[in-house]
């Protein structure tokens, strides 16, 4: 089985985030999470296995990675929760590995 890692550079925080998911026989996605961050190493000791199909056929409210991410106090605009759908969907094939890149500026007029 393919196992994808993701690595998430989270922004002004400074935190660097880890992601390691793997797709057991049974077609069920296991994800390891190792974290700078406090709040998403607690995340990364309450993770469930992920179904991949079940995300793609769900919507957002019922998606198990945000439902196990609503449980511990990570920052709204928290990066990492992305992170981990993107190593789900790798780890099961259902997506080709591709850096996500977010470019933030402020601009003074």
């Amino acid at each position: 089985m393919a196992k994808a890692l993701v690595t998430v550079e989270a922004g002004i925080c400074g935190f660097v985030t880890r992601i390691a998911a793997e797709m057991d026989e049974e077609g069920m996605v296991g994800v390891t999470i190792e974290s700078d961050c406090q709040n998403c190493r607690g995340l990364a000791r309450d993770f469930p296995k992920i179904d991949p199909y079940g995300l793609l056929r769900g919507k957002a409210k019922d998606n198990a990675i945000f439902a196990a991410v609503a449980r511990h106090p990570l920052h709204q605009a928290c990066a990492v929760p992305i992170g981990i759908s993107k190593a789900v969907e790798v780890a099961a094939a259902l997506a080709l590995p591709r850096d996500v890149h977010i470019k933030i500026e402020k601009v003074e007029e």
